[in-house]
Parts: C-alpha cells; structure tokens; sequence
C-alpha cells in the first residue's frame, strides 16, 4: 500500500562463499558491485518503488532467506545477480549475458517473461551478446520463488575481456542500469495488462515483437508524438493493432506548455544548461 511496486534484489554468493574465482577476483564481489550500484539508483530515483535487498555487504544468507524475502515481502519482481564461467573452470572465448528463469511459472507476465525483458535491457546497457534464456527449476531460488524471478548471469568470468569489464565500476554501473531499466519496463507492461486484463487480445511490447525503431518524435504535442511512435511502428506490424502514448510535464514558465516544449522549444540552438536555468 506504500510502494507502487516492490522488487527484492540479491547479490549471489557472500562471506565465505565465494563463487567463481578467476585471477583473484572472486564473484561474489562483482556481484555485490553491481547490486551496490543498482541500490544507488534506485536511492535517487523518482519511482515510488520498495527495494529491498538479500545483501549489501560480504555476508552470505541462506538459499531460503533469499527466496523467502522475496515470498513474504509479497514482492511484484526477484532479481538475483551472478556471473557465469565455463563448465570446466578454464579460460575460453564464451562471452555474453545469459538469464536464467522459473519454466514452472507459466503466467503470462512470469518469470519467463520478466526474464526476456532482463535479457533484453542488460544487453543493450552492456552491449554484451545475448546468450538467451535458461530454464532454472534446478536452481532452488528460482523453483521455491513465488513471485516473477530473474537470475541474470551479467557476464563469463571465464573471459579474459569479459573478466575485465566485470571487474571494472563502470561496467557494473552499465549493468545496474540495465537492471534498473528492466524493472520500470516490466512495470509498465504489467500494469497496461492489468487495466486490459478484460480483453481478448494478445499484449507484447516492441521488444516481444521483435521490433527496433529509432523513431524520431518531433511533435509538438504530447498527442502528435503518441501518433507518430504508433504509425511508425504500424507499418512494421501489419494487421496488429499498435497502442503508444506520450507523456511529460507541464511547466508554469512555459504557459504551462508540456514538457516538450521544455526540453526543445525553449529556443533552438541553445544550450540544455540554459533550457534548464530557465525551467
């Protein structure tokens, strides 16, 4: 009743469990680098969002504690960060992001599907290659969680370069981004599956359609804008019905025009600093 939407993070391994060890860098530290970074975006966000983590120092709580975290906190999403590596331990050219989901959590906003929207976020934040989905029923926080769950394994600590970037801060704080972009994402389409719920129809996302579209929105009212995202993506979905909207503030210095007027019509050709003097 506080929040519009609690998510429940966990960093892999602690204390004496380390995960995998390459080179003196051990997993569980990359992992809780990038939950840090995630927690610290989330402490500056606008979004009324509960977070609340397994973790956030080198302690390790138990499989069960992690899960039932999630369970009793009634938590709408369950994100746990790893890092890969070989199944033989050495050093190889496999390299990517890979996230892992629960096959026995078959709603239609599920695990599975929450684990896409992961999948497709971090590897555009990372510019990582996409290593799929795996099914994690074996993982036993992943089969006992109750709510959607995604374990995303960031990268292959069994990569020379991966290793690397994953042990550098700002790749991590690439990663949490991508993180933090994926919770807001599977918000918004729960909630429009919510509010349509009623319906006989087949929601997806431009992502789940497999669409990509640099769409250049040069409206000049929040309507025009809803328009052009809407026409542009019709032409590549033949015979679908497109839904798009558009939204921002109203600004009293502006006559109380919309926001976007503020971020490009203020006048042309001057500087966002000014643009934001002036707001």
């Amino acid at each position: 009743e506080v929040y519009d939407k609690v998510v429940v993070v966990d960093a892999g391994h602690g204390g004496r469990a380390p995960g995998a060890t390459k080179q003196g860098i051990n997993e569980k530290d990359i992992d809780l680098g990038i939950v840090l970074q995630l927690k610290a975006i989330f402490d500056n966000s606008d979004e009324n969002i509960g977070v609340y983590y397994t973790r956030t120092d080198d302690s390790n709580p138990t499989f069960d504690q992690r899960v039932q975290l999630a369970n009793k906190s009634q938590a709408d999403l369950f994100i746990s960060i790893h890092n890969n590596s070989t199944k033989s331990g050495r050093m190889s050219s496999t390299h990517g992001t890979q996230v892992m989901y629960s096959e026995s959590d078959t709603k239609e906003l599920g695990s599975k599907a929450f684990a896409q929207i992961c999948l497709d976020h971090v590897t555009e934040a990372l510019e990582s290659r996409d290593k799929g989905l795996v099914e994690g029923d074996e993982i036993y926080i992943i089969r006992t969680s109750e709510v959607p769950v995604a374990l995303i394994e960031v990268g292959f600590m069994t990569n020379q370069e991966e290793l690397n970037l994953l042990n550098s801060t700002d790749y991590q704080k690439k990663a949490a981004e991508g993180v933090y972009d994926a919770v807001l994402d599977a918000g918004k389409m729960r909630e429009i599956r919510d509010i349509m719920a009623d319906l006989d129809v087949e929601l997806l996302s431009m992502k789940e359609a497999g669409i990509k579209l640099d769409i250049v929105e040069d409206g000049k009212t929040f309507e025009e804008n809803a328009l052009i995202k809407a026409r542009a993506v019709s032409k590549e979905a033949p015979g679908a019905i497109v839904m798009a909207d558009d939204s921002g503030l109203e600004v009293d210095y502006l006559h109380k025009k919309p926001g976007i007027y503020s971020a490009r019509f203020i006048g042309e050709d001057i500087s966002y600093d000014i643009k934001n003097q002036a707001i």
